[in-house]
């Protein structure tokens, strides 16, 4: 399994959405659209030779620049029938910009992903309580210091809309913060109308 991630990026010269994938804090490629279309770009190694990617790492990369990027098939759907629970519509529509996976299937999220998914989980009356941020080091998930925020806790008590909104709000501020610290991941505890709390 190699390291390579899609980060956000932006050149002087580039005045379009840019997403450079990432291996080892060497920049390998890039990801854009063009005229609606998602192109991926590769550039040569020291020694002029191709970069090389296991396909399912690479899938996962191009998926989190798609995401990132707000290609259409990244897009936030409708919400499902009644039935469905928030929880598992929210799931179904970001699984695959998780830029990694935890044992217990926990993801770890792009910032630009966990936006959204703070904005979505606005729109279907769910609360982000909980937020930390991690970073890939030596192949490895690891917690950054200073970068949890249990954003609940100042809201408990509350009926359950202001609650929800004060959580989201400060959840959004939070990543927000996170974004100038540099390459963070975020992994968010959810919480539902009933009290339950879930890790996306």
């Amino acid at each position: 399994m190699s390291d390579l991630i899609a980060r956000e990026s932006s050149r002087p010269d580039w005045d379009e959405p840019l997403v450079d994938l990432v291996e080892e804090d060497e920049v390998v490629g890039c990801v854009y659209l063009d005229e609606g279309t998602l192109v991926a770009e590769f550039y040569a190694d020291d020694e002029g030779e191709p970069w090389t990617f296991e396909v399912a790492d690479l899938q996962r990369a191009l998926d989190t620049a798609a995401a990132m990027l707000d290609v259409e098939a990244a897009a936030s759907p409708a919400p499902g029938p009644g039935d469905v629970h928030p929880v598992d519509q929210l799931a179904s529509e970001f699984d695959l910009t998780a830029a990694r996976r935890g044992d217990e299937d926990e993801g770890f999220y792009p910032l630009a992903a966990a936006r959204r998914i703070v904005g979505r989980c606005d729109e279907l009356g769910l609360a982000v309580a909980v937020l930390e941020g991690f970073e890939v080091r030596a192949g490895e998930i690891v917690p950054l210091a200073g970068h949890r925020a249990d954003v609940a806790e100042a809201h408990r008590g509350e009926p359950w809309d202001l609650f929800k909104a004060g959580c989201n709000t400060q959840a959004a501020a939070v990543l927000e913060k996170w974004v100038r610290s540099g390459q963070v991941l975020a992994a968010l505890e959810i919480v539902d109308q009933d009290g339950e709390s879930y890790v996306l």
